[in-house]
């Protein structure tokens, strides 16, 4: 029974050997074949006959011969299998061959060596094509006008580009394993972190404006995404980082420009008798970057047509508008103020529907409230613009304003 099952075990074996895609052949020291399978049999053209009996030598060229030989010499010497990759000049392809030593189980010694040969020229063009692909993605890293960073999900610098080298005016040594957010400005590094954790786990943010800072702070442009495993953990994240000095300048000129053309100072407060030119000069100084933050009463499409954004509306309404931030009551709007002025020096609020807040509470009330504001803008370096149709308003009122609030227009 047990020399059946043994029979049985081997004729599997040899069926598995003989029938294998590899090509499977033994070859004693003298290096001639003792075994040769279908496959093997296939690639030299042969029948097994011609193959049993000869050398390795006498079927392959002297080149190949040499360098087989020194492997098989390997084996013999040390009882390890090793490997070997080859190309095939009969085959035109990429071959690994795997040598391994077959022992005497009476003697101990090394008799013979099984080879298993297995094409691999798929596998070295994939190799080859992800090679080239690697270097062309290194080449377009190296060359972009852009700093490039690449950090471990715990915020590590792996690797860099020359323009953030250039950037910082720092060695890769002294940058690869230290975190990022010692390379952003220390104000900001807390809201850099929250951003970066946001990204981490969507995938990705964009238009991120931080300090970046080696001595002299760098205005810059970030944009994260994530590098995921199969899973879709992230495993890396890709910082592309652009130097925007330039842009910041060019928005300086732009910011000072619409206040000498307006004759609005920062850290003043006025009153326009146009609501066009109020939401205008909004618009246009929080498009070249001014905080901003506008308290009105218009339609929401009216708004639009002047350019102010949808995030920087607060709507003065007692019923809730679908979409929209909506506020009632003064005291609401001074807290607004107070806390957005806080944490935004040099900016610009708008207080849309001055006429309304009358109506609601009284002029009186409203006088206080600005009276009060004033200082407050003029701590923060701030521009008030407040719409407003003085017609309205009495005599004895447009003089208390005017005596607080410069008239424009």
């Amino acid at each position: 029974m047990a020399e059946e099952k043994l029979r049985e075990s081997e004729e599997k074996y040899r069926s598995l050997v003989e029938y294998s895609a590899d090509s499977i052949y033994m070859l004693d020291r003298e290096l001639r074949y003792l075994f040769a399978n279908e496959a093997l049999l296939r690639r030299l053209g042969l029948p097994r006959e011609e193959v049993l009996g000869r050398k390795f030598g006498e079927l392959h060229t002297a080149e190949e011969t040499e360098e087989f030989a020194a492997r098989a010499r390997e084996v013999f010497e040390t009882g390890r299998a090793v490997q070997q990759e080859h190309w095939s000049d009969r085959l035109k392809g990429v071959f690994l061959r795997t040598l391994s030593p077959i022992t005497d189980p009476r003697t101990g010694e090394i008799g013979a060596i099984t080879v298993v040969s297995k094409e691999i020229t798929d596998l070295k063009r994939m190799e080859m094509a992800l090679r080239q692909s690697s270097e062309r993605l290194r080449a377009i890293i190296d060359f972009s006008p852009d700093g490039i960073v690449i950090t471990d999900p715990s915020r590590r610098i792996i690797d860099c580009n020359r323009a953030l080298l250039k950037l910082l005016n720092l060695t890769k040594e002294e940058i690869v394993g230290k975190d990022i957010l010692e390379f952003i400005s220390p104000k900001l590094r807390v809201a850099a972190g929250n951003d970066i954790n946001e990204a981490a786990a969507a995938g990705s943010r964009t238009g991120l404006k931080y300090d970046l800072v080696n001595g002299l702070a760098v205005p810059s442009e970030i944009s994260i995404a994530t590098i995921p495993d199969p899973d879709g953990k992230p495993t890396a994240l890709i910082f592309v980082v652009r130097d925007i000095t330039e842009r910041v300048k060019n928005e300086e000129k732009m910011r000072e420009l619409i206040y000498r053309v307006n004759d609005i100072v920062p850290g003043e407060c006025y009153l326009l008798r146009s609501h066009k030119a109020a939401f205008i000069i909004f618009s246009q100084l929080t498009a070249h970057g001014v905080p901003g933050i506008c308290f009105s009463r218009e339609k929401p499409e009216e708004l639009m047509k002047y350019g102010v954004p949808k995030e920087k509306t607060v709507f003065i309404s007692s019923v809730p508008l679908a979409g929209f931030e909506t506020i009632d009551g003064l005291q609401q709007i001074s807290i607004r103020i107070a806390e957005f002025l806080k944490e935004n020096k040099n900016s610009v609020v708008l207080l849309d529907g001055l006429e309304y807040l009358v109506s609601r509470i009284g002029f009186d009330s409203v006088y206080r409230f600005l009276q009060e504001k004033r200082f407050s803008f003029f701590e923060s370096k701030a521009v008030l613009l407040i719409p407003v149709d003085l017609s309205a308003f009495d005599d004895r009122e447009r003089s208390l304003l005017a005596s607080e609030i410069n008239i424009v227009g």
